[in-house]
């Protein structure tokens, strides 16, 4: 098992708990950190702000990359448990989302 950064996680913690909605990446970057030590609560909360991302209007003309955000979102919402109650739901909309970039020319 990696050793956790205490440090890394604290500052994930304290960006999450601020007073201000961090920003979409921040937020990604914030969970990747604090699933490593809490998978089951942040792995979920991973996939839907990679789904966000991919979503996002910045990234319309970036079919390459919503692709790439909604392939990983969709693999992790795979490994979720089943029972996870947003797995599902999770899985279908990263999998939408693939669709519609892979479509676009992703």
């Amino acid at each position: 098992m990696a050793k956790i950064d205490r440090d890394a996680v604290v500052r994930a913690q304290v960006l999450l708990l601020g007073t201000e909605e961090p920003e979409i990446l921040e937020r990604i970057a914030a969970y990747r950190v604090l699933a490593e030590m809490g998978p089951l609560t942040y792995l979920p909360k991973l996939s839907g702000a990679l789904c966000e991302l991919a979503d996002a209007p910045v990234l319309e003309d970036r079919p390459e990359l919503r692709l790439r955000y909604f392939s990983e979102a969709l693999e992790i919402a795979r490994r979720l448990g089943d029972d996870e109650p947003a797995r599902d739901f999770l899985v279908r909309a990263a999998r939408s989302g693939c669709e519609r970039a892979a479509a676009a020319g992703g």
